[in-house]
């Protein structure tokens, strides 16, 4: 009951039409350590909103992972994000995903590794770029952790550009 995780996406047209970059952060409240990650998506779908949406992909799935390998039956945790749509979206329990629903592969996903959840999720909206109205220390844990989730995902945008990087994401 102690963890945290936040996810952010971004996008720049002007930049990288075709990519979509997502940062997200794992947080303990209690050991105050944290794991985090970037990575940038190319598809003709881009946007800021399908990078919000891999990114809560990415929580999950690694969220998944950690149940299965630590043998977690119980407890939960609390996701946040800056995008309500996207955060809705990922909360939603849904049997089935319209063929023509847009993002439809990341919303099948998200729902095939939530039905495998033994720990309870806590979903919170995080409002976005709280640094810029407030100094470090005034923001909550979960601003803070979302600002950085931000520069995360700003960042996975601009690695995209790295040729060294950008062959391994095509395939």
């Amino acid at each position: 009951g102690t963890g945290i995780w936040v996810a952010d996406g971004s996008y720049n047209k002007k930049i990288a039409p075709f990519v979509s970059g997502a940062g997200w952060i794992f947080y303990c409240r209690r050991r105050k350590l944290r794991l985090m990650g970037c990575f940038f998506e190319r598809s003709p779908k881009a946007g800021s909103y399908r990078g919000e949406l891999v990114g809560l992909l990415a929580c999950h799935t690694l969220l998944s992972a950690l149940e299965e390998y630590f043998h977690i039956t119980s407890g939960g945790t609390k996701v946040c994000c800056d995008s309500s749509s996207a955060l809705y979206k990922s909360k939603e329990f849904r049997r089935r995903i319209p063929t023509g629903a847009k993002h439809a592969d990341i919303l099948r996903c998200l729902r095939n590794i939530k039905v495998h959840f033994k720990t309870s999720l806590e979903y919170e909206w995080v409002a976005s770029h709280q640094d810029d109205l407030k100094l470090w220390h005034q923001l909550t844990i979960e601003q803070q952790l979302n600002c950085m989730a931000d520069s995360l995902a700003k960042q996975a945008v601009h690695q995209s550009l790295d040729p060294s990087r950008s062959h391994s994401m095509d395939q």
